[in-house]
């Protein structure tokens, strides 16, 4: 069959929507956020890399990221294709891969600058229209800077004996003066721990400081590492619910780092209350409480469930073959080569905080209903290498295949010189799957995709 044609048999155009204007302006492939029960998207546009000047650089600013862009995120209605709100970030970087640097709870979006080091909350109404709520960094409250800049104010001090060029010099008339002269202090660089930082570093002190028998190796730990406690960046960060935040902390050279790869390098977990500005705990990526936690409340770590699907998400702590899994996974980083504990929760912890909307909800991917070779296939939105050998997916009350899958070609074709790689689609509750292989080649160096419609009873 035409594949124009089969494609028109499942899809129907429903609307065309005009979203990127101007020269060099794109569409970016990556972020797809649905909200309000799925009668809006949130999609992102970027131009091209401009090269930051002097007044772009802020005090808490990642200098090493060097390439910016114009980044616009779209509220787009999907019943009618209009475009209800628009919001601009000129010159910045927001990490949009598997949307890590955009996260939807319910009605809040917040938006990460990785370059800025600001959380952006806005509050999606039923219109469709993003209304700013508040921005979180070198700030906490909204009317910090207000207080800011009414302390530098008083750098302006007065001096006494200080006299003014066009004033009169003799001693009478000096004293005679009902206002004294001024000088004007030049306003230092500012080298002010504030904000989020701040508290961070309040909360590591009150820690080590109340360590009890442990206090004076803690604080002795504490002043030993404060410049490098004192440098860390957010990483990523994801909204608990509509009053925490979790952030993810470490060295400044990873921020611009797509890889989730934290297992050799100091990072903290950080929950923080954005209503109160007060820091509820700090977790190192070692942490075993964490884990425990991760794993006995995991649904707490994702959005909350779309209303239109008719299932609960399988997650370690509402499934018994999940939770199995997640173990199995633990005990297999702690027993591998170069392994142990703290390597074991340190792996399991890379991928927190967790990206909104990237687990696949769909009944085959339960762990109660159906089993499945994990290497080849899994929930999460990562691409998968292809095999010639089909995904098998068996039922749980008998054992027996129920159906595959098959990602690309058959046997016979010829992979060496091509790499493959597989993501896949579910529709969340209908037998219907949409696999997109993708095909790169190193030399010349090309990349192609297809995709496959898969349909079973």
């Amino acid at each position: 069959m035409d594949p124009s044609v089969l494609w028109s048999h499942f899809f129907k155009l429903h609307f065309k929507s005009q979203l990127c204007r101007g020269a060099n302006v794109s569409l970016n492939k990556d972020l797809c956020l649905f909200g309000k029960g799925s009668r809006f998207v949130i999609v992102a546009s970027t131009s091209d890399p401009v090269e930051p000047s002097e007044t772009d650089r802020g005090d808490d600013s990642v200098q090493s990221i060097r390439s910016l862009e114009d980044i616009t995120i779209f509220v787009v209605d999907m019943q009618t294709g209009a475009t209800c709100s628009e919001q601009l970030f000129p010159r910045d970087c927001i990490m949009l891969v598997y949307n890590a640097g955009v996260f939807l709870r319910g009605d809040l979006l917040a938006v990460f600058s990785s370059y800025y080091q600001k959380i952006h909350i806005f509050a999606l109404r039923d219109n469709g229209e993003l209304h700013p709520l508040q921005t979180i960094g070198s700030t906490c409250y909204p009317d910090d800077q207000l207080y800011l800049s009414q302390t530098r104010a008083e750098c302006v001090q007065p001096v006494a004996g200080a006299v003014d060029i066009a004033a009169p010099t003799s001693l009478a008339q000096i004293l005679q003066r009902e206002t004294p002269a001024v000088e004007v202090i030049e306003e230092p660089e500012d080298n002010c721990i504030k904000g989020v930082k701040h508290r961070l570093l309040s909360f590591l002190w009150r820690r080590a400081w109340s360590s009890g028998a442990r206090r004076m190796s803690d604080v002795r730990y504490f002043h030993h590492h404060f410049e490098e406690f004192r440098s860390l960046r957010i990483w990523k960060m994801q909204l608990l619910d509509d009053t925490h935040l979790l952030l993810k902390y470490g060295s400044e050279k990873y921020v611009e780092s797509r890889s989730s790869d934290s297992m050799g390098v100091l990072v903290f977990f950080v929950v923080y209350n954005f209503i109160t500005t007060e820091i509820v705990n700090v977790y190192e990526n070692n942490s075993s409480e964490l884990l425990s936690v991760y794993e006995q409340c995991t649904e707490f770590f994702f959005e909350d469930r779309n209303e239109l699907i008719p299932f609960s998400l399988p997650l370690p702590s509402n499934s018994f073959y999940t939770r199995d899994s997640f173990r199995k996974q633990v005990y297999t980083a702690r027993n591998a080569r170069n392994g142990g504990q703290d390597q074991s929760i340190r792996r399991n912890l890379s991928d927190l905080p967790v990206g909104p909307q990237n687990i696949r909800e769909s009944p085959y991917f339960d762990l109660d209903l159906f089993s499945y070779d994990e290497k080849l296939i899994s929930p999460s939105e990562r691409l998968k290498h292809c095999f010639e050998f089909p995904v098998k997916f068996y039922a749980r009350h008998h054992g027996r295949v129920s159906f595959r899958i098959y990602t690309g070609k058959r046997k016979g074709h010829n992979t060496k010189a091509h790499k493959k790689l597989a993501s896949f689609l579910f529709h969340p509750y209908l037998p219907f799957v949409l696999t997109i292989q993708h095909v790169i080649q190193q030399q010349p160096s090309s990349h192609s995709s297809h995709i496959n419609i898969h349909t079973f009873s």
